[in-house]
């Protein structure tokens, strides 16, 4: 549905109202049309990469984007959206081009999860900055947009801009009534996409796909939170482990420096410092307590 609404050519002005949301530009560098590079074409079942789908597209300044709505931000995430973003950079020079033939290339990704949990922004860009002073940008053609809907809340009624009500459309799309929108939902761009929606949800192919991919999603999703539990259970197994281990090893530790403190007490020798016996590995300590009982008789040689 979110690759049939903002990647067909058809619906290119509800791409050119969603990329304005999330950009804001100034008014001359507003997208006043675009030209879809992967335009959408129906796929056979959710097998088919429905899990992640993206929509490649080029604004009337030369601008390229990569529009994506992914379902589980996995830990590589930001490592795969910078390299398809690398990608299309760089696949725009031919043999011979020059640098400066390169455009802006802006990535912007709708997630249903949470990727950033350390704000509470819901909307994050991304831009190559000096770190200690961060006014000062190493280059203006890289761009990263990252959208998590979990973390957008507001009602319909609450909507501040048109990036708010494109979120609340993502997130509640399937439980709202076309004829009916919320006020500050009735916009050319939004009845558009209710329009595509209201198609796919009255034809049976479309339904079935639907569902099937709702079903993918779903297992996917299971798959992979059982994954990351089983993951740190294994963690925290392993850390216990290590500190059963410590303790031991340091219960082992003390073990033979008493051995050694009650040896030379016996023989009214000084003790050696603490200190000095815990750069002893427990090997030496144990030859050192060892020779020790062999002075005092109580230890086979």
């Amino acid at each position: 549905a979110f690759k049939k609404i903002f990647g067909s050519e058809a619906n290119a002005p509800v791409l050119i109202d969603l990329l304005n949301a999330v950009l804001k530009p100034t008014p001359e560098r507003r997208i006043v049309a675009v030209e879809i590079d992967n335009p959408f074409n129906d796929k056979a079942g959710p097998e088919e990469k429905l899990s992640v789908v993206d929509v490649k597209a080029r604004d009337q300044l030369g601008r390229l984007y990569n529009i994506e709505m992914q379902m589980c931000a996995t830990p590589a995430y930001p490592e795969r959206v910078s390299y398809y973003w690398a990608k299309i950079y760089a696949d725009q020079l031919g043999d011979g081009d020059d640098y400066d033939k390169l455009n802006e290339t802006v990535s912007i990704s709708f997630l249903n999860d949470v990727l950033f949990a350390e704000v509470a922004d819901f909307h994050v860009a991304f831009q190559l900055r000096c770190l200690k002073h961060p006014g000062l940008l190493f280059s203006d053609r890289q761009e990263m947009h990252v959208i998590e809907l979990p973390k957008f809340r507001k009602s319909a009624e609450d909507l501040a801009d048109t990036l708010e009500g494109w979120c609340y459309f993502l997130k509640n799309a399937a439980d709202m009534d076309s004829t009916a929108l919320p006020k500050k939902m009735q916009t050319p761009a939004v009845k558009h996409a209710m329009e595509v929606l209201t198609v796919i949800s009255k034809t049976d192919l479309e339904r079935e796909k639907y569902l099937a991919a709702v079903r993918y999603e779903r297992d996917h999703r299971s798959i992979v939170n059982y994954a990351e539990k089983s993951r740190k259970e294994l963690e925290q197994t392993q850390q216990k482990l290590t500190l059963a281990e410590q303790q031991a090893e340091t219960a082992r530790r003390d073990a033979q420096v008493s051995r050694i403190h009650l040896c030379q007490r016996l023989l009214k020798q000084p003790l050696t410092p603490r200190d000095e016996l815990s750069a002893l590995s427990l090997a030496e300590l144990e030859a050192k307590a060892k020779a020790l009982e062999l002075k005092l008789g109580v230890a086979e040689e």
